[in-house]
């Protein structure tokens, strides 16, 4: 009674044990590890020597003499575990160029293919001091290390969701340098940029990272010339650049940062600062005159300015009966002035352009001595 009850416990401290996943985000596992491996120290060389501890109760699903195994894997961060074989000490089923051993002890011994605990049954247990030494070969990037159980009943099919893991990355191919945790994810950068003028502004994602994230670096590469960057804080999900040129392409991409290093850069969105449109004008008001139709409107400023409404008069001087003058006022700048073919004293489809230049608080349009001219104040 007193062993059955410990094999009750046994197996219900497996079941409550964490569930995260210290894997590679973008890849979920057929079947989610138990746990978190935890390593005794957060960096070193290959010659560091390590503890590697489990969740209280790690257990297999039954013992060695139920032809149950614990094993040790170090495999690239990209690989699902849960989809790996175990056998006479090979791993199997590794995706294609991908790297995979086994570790061995500060002896040089593997460790694995190590029988579970009959009492508490499947209990795992003798987990031997390691390093790294003997992964001489391995490319620097991102990897796994953990244990797993396996049921050489079932050709060595991992023993579903019994496996721990912890990620870190190898910094140093020659000294097998590493550190706990990878560099983040790419940040996944919105489809869409909003364009003003001399800027652009847009949101992302977060990246997904362990360690967690401590900045992001915009980048925004024009066709021809030096790239510009924004640096922002974790935690920002939104940007805004200012000091770009009118009218260029920019290809914007964003990079996140944390202890272990860069992400690879996001998905490329372009975008091409340009001004603000011209507002829509209100309150238009004509007034009939001698030879003339005066019209008063109102308009907001354009971009950068306050947003109080400015008064615009537009007159429309006529001479005979005709109209002599047109002058078009888009926003504060007078853009435009026209007198009609076969009017009198015009050119057939001639177009005159008056002086360009801003209008006032006052703004308007003032006749001058000759009644087919106008310009802005």
């Amino acid at each position: 009674m007193i062993r059955k009850t410990i094999s009750c416990l046994a197996a219900l401290g497996a079941a409550v044990a964490g569930f995260a996943v210290l894997g590679t985000p973008s890849i979920a596992s057929a079947v989610a590890a138990q746990g978190a491996a935890t390593l005794s120290v957060s960096s070193g060389t290959g010659s560091t020597n390590f503890n590697i501890s489990l969740p209280a109760g790690a257990a297999c699903s039954g013992s060695g003499s139920s032809n149950y195994r614990w094993d040790s894997y170090f495999v690239a961060a990209a690989t699902d575990a849960s989809t790996l074989t175990f056998n006479a000490g090979t791993i199997g089923n590794v995706p294609g160029g991908s790297y995979a051993s086994q570790l061995t002890d500060i002896s040089g011994n593997v460790l694995g293919t190590k029988n579970p605990s009959a009492s508490p049954v499947g209990l795992i247990s003798g987990i031997t001091q390691v390093n790294l030494s003997s992964l001489a070969g391995a490319p620097v990037g991102a990897y796994k290390l953990g244990i797993f159980c396996a049921n050489l009943s079932s050709s060595g099919a991992l023993d579903a969701g019994h496996f721990w893991e912890t990620k870190l990355t190898i910094t140093n191919a020659s000294t097998l340098a590493w550190v706990l945790g990878t560099a983040p994810a790419a940040p996944v950068l919105g489809g869409t940029l909003t364009a003003n003028d001399g800027s652009l502004a847009g949101s992302f994602t977060q990246a997904t990272a362990d360690p967690a994230v401590t900045g992001y670096t915009v980048t925004f590469h024009p066709a021809s010339g030096s790239d510009l960057t924004a640096s922002l804080g974790a935690g920002v999900t939104t940007f805004t650049k200012t000091g770009l040129a009118n009218g260029t392409q920019y290809a914007v991409t964003i990079v996140a940062t944390n202890t272990v290093g860069n992400s690879v850069a996001s998905n490329s969105v372009n975008g091409t600062p340009n001004p603000l449109p011209y507002n829509a004008v209100t309150s238009l008001v004509a007034t009939p005159a001698t030879g003339a139709i005066h019209r008063r409107f109102h308009q907001r400023r354009r971009h950068g300015d306050d947003d109080a409404q400015q008064p615009h008069r537009w007159s429309e001087l006529r001479h005979h009966g005709h109209p002599v003058v047109h002058l078009a006022v888009l926003g504060d700048r007078c853009l435009d002035e026209r007198r009609p073919a076969g009017s009198p004293g015009a050119d057939p489809g001639h177009h005159r352009h008056p002086p360009r230049g801003r209008l006032g608080a006052d703004a308007g349009l003032r006749r001058l001595h000759r009644p087919h001219e106008a310009r802005c104040r």
